[in-house]
Formats: C-alpha cells, sequence, structure tokens
C-alpha cells in the first residue's frame, strides 16, 4: 500500500512540474484589448451548451401526445448529416427542436414558447433580443 502511495506522489509531483518560464506582463490594458479580434471581425461564438439526449420514441411520444405538437419543418444537417425537426403546438404557442443523432437516439436543441408562425410574426420582434 505504502508503495502505491509512494507512486501516486511521484506521478502527482511529476504532472505538476513547474518551469523556468516568466510570464510576460502587458502594461496597458489596451493592448489586450487591441490583441482581441472585434465582434465586427468574428461575429461567431462557440459555446459549450449542455444537450439532452434520450430514446427517440419516449421523446417523440411524450412531444406529440402530451404538449400536442406536431412536426413542421424537417432538414437534413449539412455538418453532421443528422435529421433536425422542429415540433410546435400553433394554440399553445410550445415548440421543441430535436436532432437526431442516429436512429433510436434524439437530442434537444431547444425548447420553448410564444412561439410563432412567420405568417403572425410581429415585425418588431424579428430583430431578436
Amino acid at each position: 500500500m505504502k508503495y502505491l502511495i509512494a507512486t501516486l506522489g511521484v506521478f502527482l509531483l511529476m504532472g505538476c512540474q513547474t518551469t523556468n518560464k516568466v510570464t510576460p506582463t502587458i502594461e496597458s490594458s489596451h493592448l489586450l484589448e487591441s490583441a482581441q479580434p472585434s465582434q465586427e471581425d468574428n461575429p461567431f461564438l462557440n459555446t459549450m451548451k449542455p444537450i439532452v439526449c434520450g430514446s427517440a420514441n419516449k421523446i417523440l411520444n411524450r412531444i406529440m401526445k402530451e404538449f400536442e405538437e406536431e412536426p413542421i419543418i424537417i432538414w437534413k444537417d449539412d455538418t453532421y448529416g443528422h435529421r433536425i425537426m422542429i415540433f410546435m403546438n400553433e394554440e399553445t404557442g410550445s415548440v421543441t427542436a430535436l436532432e437526431w443523432a442516429n436512429e433510436k437516439t434524439v437530442c434537444f436543441l431547444s425548447t420553448g414558447v410564444q412561439a410563432q408562425l412567420n405568417k403572425k410574426i410581429n415585425r418588431s420582434s424579428s430583430k431578436g433580443y
């Protein structure tokens, strides 16, 4: 047991080695800001949004029976080839976007309320937030 602890200690110390490098300091916050790409240069943002996936049959049954949502649009994802579907209940405005990871697994991309189809959208609300 003591050999195991000693071995783990050696690996811990090896993994925590420090180098003799000095981190450069930036004298001015202006230099730091100029090093960052502006939003105009790179308007995209990658996020680590958690995605919930589960049994396609169970999720579809619940969406269609409990929330009475029906598919309104379907397409094939250009990047991964997955099937994407949007379900909506026009009466309640509930909406669900799903992506099929495979034949038996579906993932929630988004769920929402107060959804409006294009013919009903208030033009002032189309600017986003």
